[in-house]
């Protein structure tokens, strides 16, 4: 793709914001949510991620005290602290605009879940760090008017925290009847929760909602002509899940912070294995490389899904400066492998974030996540580049 003007980039992210500044609101509860666990570990950051901080400051200002506290990070006098858990004994978490805390345990403040899911478990969704309210507390089954809860339904059900297990918020009414079943099936609370949960019946596969319990429900077939899109990404996605989510309410978007390159093939072969190929298949990892990936690996992942699928893949970016130099090579043969695949391959097509980015550096927090309007653009990017492919 030929260099454009600075000029040019600007105007283009002028377009996309105002664009997404228009995202419809309504949203399609648990449809098209991936369900792969999502561990949240504890990171100090590269030095990039150390210079945003400290550009940042240490206080975040677009967090309450209740945010704050779910977040159980320190609130004081100047705001929501970034560097500082409300807990001595409790560890933050410091990447630049997704700081959150864990106790000694290793039980964090909040989870990767997505946010339509979040809100159908009916816990506190924290969109200025993209995580859903967790009760690190573990050592209950259950935490009556908890905190992590929203509304009337006050108790906070521990299932396991993990995908498809989330925990989840009832009402004390439905906790008391969870209770009984439990104590008259001589099961647990915990395994009676996740029975009777239609939100995380949904999440499952093979499974029906019928009675009010979940069930094991014969494999749908996966052949037929592809349908659908399915994305794979990282943290990027992962950021900018909740603005992409709205203006494809229908997409399985698979985000997931911290994931490495070389978990494409996995992730395509486990959607294959339980539903029809997708016709559009997005390709928004490479921003966490390995060593051992490859072209060859880029091209084994676009040979999964039939030739008259599209394949768009979003090109990735990370900074030359204060990151790892090898690391910032390997991205970049990633992203010149993306455009000779896009060149030879039919059906394939770039949305050019690393373009966009390295004309308008402001997109980024520490060089390669987004910034809250970066998010925005990132996910209007995505979704007119499929609209042109």
């Amino acid at each position: 793709m030929p260099p454009r003007q600075p000029v040019l980039r600007a105007a283009l992210r002028s377009a996309l914001l105002a664009l997404a500044a228009g995202l419809v609101t309504s949203l399609v509860v648990v449809a098209g949510v991936a369900t792969q666990a999502v561990p949240v570990q504890a990171d100090p950051g590269t030095e990039q991620e150390r210079v945003a901080r400290a550009e940042l400051g240490s206080f975040d200002a677009r967090l309450g005290p209740r945010a704050c506290a779910l977040l159980g990070r320190a609130w004081t006098s100047q705001g929501c602290s970034r560097t500082t858990c409300a807990r001595a004994a409790d560890k933050a978490r410091l990447n630049a605009n997704a700081e959150m805390c864990f106790t000694r345990s290793g039980a964090s403040f909040g989870r990767a879940i997505d946010f339509r899911v979040c809100r159908a478990l009916h816990r506190p969704w924290i969109a200025e760090v993209n995580l859903c309210a967790s009760n690190p507390a573990r050592t209950s089954s259950v935490v009556a008017a908890a905190r992590q809860c929203v509304g009337a339904t006050k108790d906070y059900v521990m299932v396991r925290e993990r995908a498809a297990r989330w925990d989840e918020c009832v009402t004390p009414s439905r906790r008391r009847d969870l209770e009984r079943i439990a104590r008259r099936t001589g099961t647990t609370l915990r395994i009676v929760a996740l029975q009777r949960s239609r939100t995380l019946c949904a999440l499952r596969d093979h499974t029906s909602y019928v009675d009010g319990i979940c069930r094991s429900v014969p494999p749908t077939t996966t052949q037929g002509p592809p349908s659908g899109t399915l994305l794979v990404g990282d943290s990027l996605s992962w950021r900018a899940n909740d603005e992409l989510a709205r203006l494809r309410p229908q997409w399985t978007l698979d985000g997931l912070p911290g994931r490495r390159v070389s978990q494409l093939l996995v992730r395509i072969r486990d959607h294959l294995a339980t539903q029809v190929a997708p016709s559009t298949l997005v390709v928004a990892l490479g921003t966490n490389s390995t060593t051992s990936w490859t072209k060859q690996d880029y091209l084994d992942a676009t040979a999964l899904v039939p030739e008259e699928t599209r394949v768009l893949f979003v090109t990735p970016y990370r900074a030359d400066v204060g990151n790892d130099a090898a690391a910032v090579s390997r991205v970049d043969s990633y992203d010149r492998w993306m455009r000779e695949i896009t060149a030879a391959r039919p059906h394939t097509c770039l949305a050019d974030w690393r373009s966009l980015v390295v004309d308008d550096p402001d997109l980024l927090v520490d060089g390669t996540h987004q910034t809250p309007d970066g998010e925005a653009v990132w996910a209007q990017l995505v979704s007119s580049s499929w609209d042109a492919c």
